[in-house]
C-alpha cells in the first residue's frame, strides 16, 4: 500500500466512519434519556405523597409547563411511572 493512498483515501474514510457512528449513537442515547435531576424531583413528589396513581399524568403535565422536566422525556417518564406505581399496587395486594 502506498502512503498516499492510506493519508488521503483509507485515513479520511476511517474518521468520517467514526464520526458517524459517534453521531447515530448521540442521537441514540438523547431519545431515551432521562434526567437525573427530572428523577430525583419525581421521587421528592412519590415519597411526600404529592404524585399518586391517580394524579401522575396531570401532575407530569404541570412539571412539563413550569420547565421542570423536558417535553420529550415526558412520555418515558409517564411509561416508568405507570408500571412501577401499577408493581407497588400489586406487591401491596399479595401481600394483604
Amino acid at each position: 500500500m502506498d502512503p498516499i493512498e492510506f493519508y488521503f483515501l483509507i485515513l479520511p474514510l476511517a474518521l468520517l466512519i467514526g464520526l458517524l457512528v459517534i453521531v447515530i449513537v448521540h442521537f441514540a442515547r438523547k431519545d431515551k434519556t432521562i434526567n437525573s435531576s427530572e428523577l430525583e424531583t419525581i421521587n421528592q413528589l412519590m415519597q411526600t405523597g404529592t404524585l399518586t396513581k391517580e394524579n401522575f399524568a396531570e401532575m407530569l403535565q404541570v412539571l412539563v409547563q413550569q420547565g421542570i422536566i423536558k417535553e420529550s422525556s415526558y412520555e418515558t417518564i409517564g411509561k416508568i411511572l405507570d408500571e412501577s406505581l401499577n408493581d407497588a399496587e400489586q406487591a401491596m395486594v399479595s401481600t394483604d
